[in-house]
């Protein structure tokens, strides 16, 4: 004699399969990237890019001097040394943290002018030019 297996059993059979297919938790992605399909990808923003690297003086160095952006245009910072640094305008307020062997989150500013910025463990910052 066959037995037939209950509705509710069989019902209760897909919505378990249902729950198992669902994707995981998105990754947590470094900045200048964003989740897609399961993995990290980097943005499509064309940023001016600041470089923060050791120096031969046991102090550190930006490259370029100066850098020029739109007003709010998107900048960031690669940090190449092996110690995060903080970058702060002249009056001494952060802009953003760049942590060691990362680039740092875009850094935008919406005024038009010359901004002047430290980078924590340099010797000399550099200039942000906003046209």
């Amino acid at each position: 004699m066959r037995s037939l297996v209950p509705p509710t059993v069989v019902a209760l059979s897909l919505v378990t399969a249902c729950h198992l297919a669902d994707s995981p938790e998105p990754p947590t992605c470094a900045a200048g990237s964003h989740p897609f399909q399961g993995r990290c990808v980097a943005d499509d923003v064309d940023a001016a890019v600041i470089t923060i690297a050791a120096s031969d003086t046991g102090s550190c160095e930006t490259t370029p001097d100066s850098i020029k952006v739109a007003a709010n245009g998107p900048f960031e910072f690669h940090n190449d040394d092996s110690v995060d640094h903080v970058i702060a305008g002249a009056d001494g307020q952060a802009w953003v943290t760049a942590k060691a062997g990362q680039v740092s989150p875009y850094v935008g500013i919406t005024k038009v002018g010359r901004w002047p910025y430290t980078v924590s463990g340099c010797a000399k910052g550099g200039t942000v030019v906003v046209e």
